[in-house]
């Protein structure tokens, strides 16, 4: 999963620390091919599993380029978490609450406005484009698994309160169709209501 790297057809993002050079390469597209950004260790740091991969490795040099596979995340979306770790390093987030949502609105809660852009439709691509309708709640969906899988917790918070507050006013059909989630049965459904009634409360 570690290994050293001495290649240089890679995505710059380090800044001129002097810690080891974290490369992390995401997984295979459908063509076989990966996508590595570099990145310095102390923003990369901020992903719980990027620290688990580094404990195991023992090159100490601090000139080391260290190379971190990164399955089940694709090129694009490992590319938004990279961007956000770089910055993260430089600004952190402020802590965010999660629920009750503080604020009328998601710009008034995330009052930092690089996080806000981050996570914004301009952002993820999204330019009033029909075909491109459907890519932010599935770009954020993407970012929300990302976030997880590396344990990355103010990335988490971020994109879950982004979630949070587009679905806030959707009845229960507009946070399906958002989620890009199956019809339930009326089984699931009543199931859903008796585990998260807040769901369904408009």
């Amino acid at each position: 999963m570690v290994t050293i790297d001495n290649t240089t057809a890679i995505i710059s993002n380090r800044n001129n620390s002097s810690s080891r050079t974290i490369r992390l390469r995401s997984m295979p597209d459908n063509n076989g091919v990966s996508k590595t950004f570099e990145l310095s260790e102390t923003a990369a740091s901020i992903s719980e599993f990027v620290v688990d991969c580094l404990d195991l490795e023992d090159e100490e040099d601090e000139n080391a380029t260290i190379v971190v596979d990164i399955p089940r995340i694709s090129g694009d979306c490992l590319g938004k978490v990279v961007e956000f770790m770089t910055h993260y390093e430089k600004e952190e987030l402020k802590q965010i609450s999660g629920k009750p949502l503080r604020g009328s609105t998601f710009n008034e809660e995330v009052t930092q406005k690089w996080y806000r852009d981050f996570v914004s439709d301009e952002s993820l691509g999204i330019e009033g484009k029909t075909s491109d309708l459907e890519a932010a709640p599935r770009r954020l969906m993407e970012l929300h698994a990302a976030a997880n899988f590396l344990g990355i917790e103010r990335l988490l918070d971020l994109v879950v309160l982004k979630i949070a507050y587009q679905i806030m006013n959707k009845d229960k059909e507009g946070i399906r169709v958002y989620l890009n989630l199956p019809k339930m049965t009326k089984e699931e459904e009543e199931q859903v209501r008796k585990d998260k009634p807040w769901i369904f409360e408009n």
